[in-house]
């Protein structure tokens, strides 16, 4: 019987310390790739942006009963909310309510 407890001992000690190194070895894998710099292209002029969307030509919205200061403000808070750029807001009109 004491044969059977050392051997199970035996075989937990060295089943924790195969996880402990497992463990470790992650730990030390993830320090490492922390500290690499990132990768950026050698010549910066190799990277360039991509080109900008087309822009539609103005269209002009028809302000019922508001200035422009105000009617500027709601465009910008609508286009905010939705995501969506401020000339890309097929507006045809603002009403005050």
């Amino acid at each position: 019987m004491d044969k059977n407890i050392v051997a199970a001992l035996e075989l937990t000690l060295w089943g924790l310390l195969v996880v402990f190194g497992a463990l470790t070895l992650f730990y030390l894998t993830i320090v490492l790739l922390g500290k690499l710099p990132d990768r950026k292209p050698k010549n910066a002029d190799d990277h360039q942006p991509a080109a900008p969307a087309p822009v539609a030509a103005p269209a002009t919205v028809e302000l019922i009963g508001l200035d422009e200061p105000t009617a500027a403000m709601v465009i910008a808070i609508v286009a905010e909310k939705t995501g969506v750029s401020p000339d890309q807001l097929p507006l045809l009109s603002i009403k005050k309510v």
